[in-house]
């Protein structure tokens, strides 16, 4: 009954249950629900909701891998469930496709902003949004610590917010020498609010979009560092105005400051590289 914090859970035995990967199908139209969890029960354990409160509800207490969510559902839609899993720190990490209309692309595009990962339009052929599923979840199995931006300090970054951060390297990338790139440049250059972009920020860095522009200056001025370069020109050209706080920075960061780590590079080498001059 719509409503009650109930779901069916579809898996072939204990042992499936336990091993095989969990979908959450969130689908108030019964036979759309029956026709998605036909198709995926026979390769995923089906975890069904007909409504967007049962769902945050069974997503808290199975955490399926997965998330399929039409958009517009009694009691709770589908965006204001994306939002609601986001908030909540114990299923914010579960990846959530939409299902919408083709006359509904603003919706689409708020549910994207709002955290989830792809979307699919009705009406759709069920062996493609199997493909989708398929790769969501072949990613998640592959899953593996990366370094951020480029650090040497591991953090884990969860497999479908890498494209995420691919965007924001490239956008670095192409900014970070200008000191005026700001977090607002950013948001806009990444087509998102400040307030998405924050909380995206947090999300798979575990620090905000100001010191995420920071670290990724500071990690190529280490570089430039090693190739010779001397510390005021590498502090020029990695976007900061004066000498000192890019010290400064530099320290709070990596602990020792950019002289310092010249210094240690050299104790570690026969001699010191050739000064290089832009």
């Amino acid at each position: 009954m719509q409503g009650k914090d109930t779901a069916h859970i579809y898996s072939h035995g204990l042992q499936n249950y336990l091993l095989h990967s969990h979908v959450m199908i969130v689908e108030d139209n019964r036979l759309l629900r029956q026709l998605i969890t036909e198709v995926l029960s026979e390769h995923y354990n089906i975890i069904e909701a007909d409504n967007g409160k049962s769902a945050l509800n069974m997503a808290i207490e199975h955490q399926p891998n997965l998330i399929i969510t039409d958009i517009y559902m009694p009691y709770l839609n589908g965006l204001q469930l994306v939002e609601a899993l986001v908030g909540n720190t114990q299923t914010r990490h579960i990846p959530v496709i939409l299902i919408s209309t083709e006359d509904q692309k603003v919706k689409i595009n708020e549910g994207m902003d709002l955290g989830a990962i792809d979307y699919i339009i009705k009406p759709f052929d069920i062996d493609f949004l199997l493909r989708k599923v398929q790769n969501i979840i072949n990613v998640i199995s592959s899953q593996q610590a990366i370094p951020a931006h480029n650090s040497t300090t591991y953090r884990y970054i969860a497999p479908f917010h890498l494209a995420f951060s691919k965007k924001i390297d490239k956008l670095l990338k192409e900014y970070y020498r200008d000191p005026n790139f700001s977090v607002t440049d950013m948001a806009k250059g990444l087509a998102t609010s400040e307030r998405q972009l924050q909380r995206k920020c947090n999300d798979v860095f575990g620090y905000g979009p100001a010191k995420a522009i920071k670290v990724y200056r500071l990690n190529i001025a280490k570089d430039y560092l090693r190739s010779g370069l001397s510390v005021t020109i590498t502090a020029e050209l990695v976007g900061f105005y004066t000498q000192s706080y890019f010290s400064k920075c530099f320290k709070e960061i990596f602990g020792v400051t950019p002289r310092k780590f010249v210094n240690e590079l050299s104790n570690h080498t026969t001699e010191l590289p050739e000064q290089k001059t832009v």
